[in-house]
């Protein structure tokens, strides 16, 4: 039930404000200049104090008007975001403690405020990505939608694995630029094998579940931001 009118009153603060058609073009335009302001900013020593005390804060208001701009805000919606964020978070705690998941590693203190040796931001970094790339994924596989229960179920496979193969292949550009700017440090300075493993496995199991519920994702600004972080990470290798 609380559900229900959370979501009445989302749909009506949508339709009052014309967010779908007033504010998304502005939205994304903003993020790709924080994005891009952000791969400048931190690449220039003068800038770099200031963009790294505003990393956290910028992956907070990317989230939120992420999460702002989804047009159905079911009960599986809310429990898929708990998820993304409970289970991304709660890996890394585990990583960090234990070497055993994704190798030895630490955050630094770029990405703000931590709780048990890991930034909450890294939660949120969960779900942006999976809710990102597997609405992404939906695009793709729009057509080729089928009734039947089997093909649907394969699909669903099909899905996940693709989302999680590029959730891992943008992970691959990001461990660079996270080094260099203090995200996260390696055990002399090597990314392991490990690592890539670990993260295609969570990505899996959160892309499964996604598909698995059928989590519908309405939402204007999900391949802005995906873009807008994509090429952050991929201007940082060139700057």
């Amino acid at each position: 039930m609380i559900f229900e009118k959370i979501e009445k009153k989302h749909q009506l603060f949508y339709t009052n404000f014309k967010l779908s058609e007033k504010w998304a073009t502005k939205f994304q335009a903003l993020i790709l200049v924080m994005h891009l302001a952000g791969a400048m900013g931190l690449a220039w020593e003068v800038s770099r104090p200031f963009f790294t005390w505003a990393t956290p804060f910028n992956l907070l208001f990317a989230s939120s008007i992420l999460f702002l701009f989804h047009q159905k805000w079911e009960q599986k919606f809310f429990l898929f975001s708990l998820l993304c964020f409970s289970t991304g978070y709660a890996v890394e705690v585990l990583g960090v403690h234990t070497g055993l998941i994704f190798g030895t590693y630490w955050y630094g203190e770029t990405l703000g405020f931590k709780i048990l040796e890991v930034p909450l931001t890294i939660g949120l970094n969960w779900f942006v990505l999976t809710y990102c790339f597997n609405f992404l994924v939906s695009l793709i596989f729009n057509r080729l939608k089928n009734r039947e229960d089997n093909l649907n179920k394969k699909l669903i496979v099909l899905k996940a694995l693709f989302a999680a193969s590029f959730m891992v292949g943008l992970d691959y550009w990001i461990e660079p630029i996270a080094i260099r700017y203090d995200f996260w440090q390696w055990s002399e300075n090597i990314v392991p094998l490990q690592n890539y493993i670990a993260w295609w496995i969570v990505s899996f199991f959160l892309s499964y579940v996604y598909h698995k519920k059928e989590i519908q994702a309405k939402n204007l600004l999900a391949l802005s931001l995906l873009f807008a972080q994509i090429l952050f990470f991929v201007i940082g290798h060139f700057i």
